[in-house]
């Protein structure tokens, strides 16, 4: 099974929530971030963050984060999913997010369709926007 380049060896890939929002690799948010960390909303913590959206590593700065309607960045959700405090794509469905970012896992990250799918399939659906109240 491949994984993403960086990923903690005893944590699982696009596994749920805790086991991404909470992973065992640590990172220098707030040192290497661009912007103070008043200027995040929500839980921002001094581990690696993935997307809650599409669950893709947010990275060590803050430039992959979506913004608020306030301007402010985003703790939860990527650029590519959320901009000005809305999704980018409000009526994707959560079938749409597993193929879209399985397509991604694929052509990006050379996994088999096989395993990309099956990876998004168990993990996506833990993620915040996706998960049932």
């Amino acid at each position: 099974m491949q994984r993403y380049e960086g990923r903690a060896a005893n944590q699982q890939p696009l596994a749920t929530n805790k086991q991404i929002g909470g992973a065992n690799q640590q990172i220098k948010l707030v040192e290497n971030s661009k912007a103070p960390l008043e200027n995040y909303e929500g839980d921002i913590t001094m581990q690696e963050r993935f997307c809650e959206s599409c669950g893709m590593p947010m990275g060590e700065t803050d430039e992959m984060y979506g913004t608020e309607s306030n301007g402010n960045k985003s703790a939860d959700y990527c650029k590519f999913c959320y901009d000005n405090g809305v999704f980018t794509e409000p009526d994707s469905t959560l079938e749409e997010m597993i193929e879209s970012v399985a397509a991604v896992m694929v052509t990006d990250f050379g996994f088999s369709p096989e395993d990309a799918k099956a990876q998004c399939k168990e993990g996506i659906p833990n993620l915040k926007r996706w998960k049932k109240a």
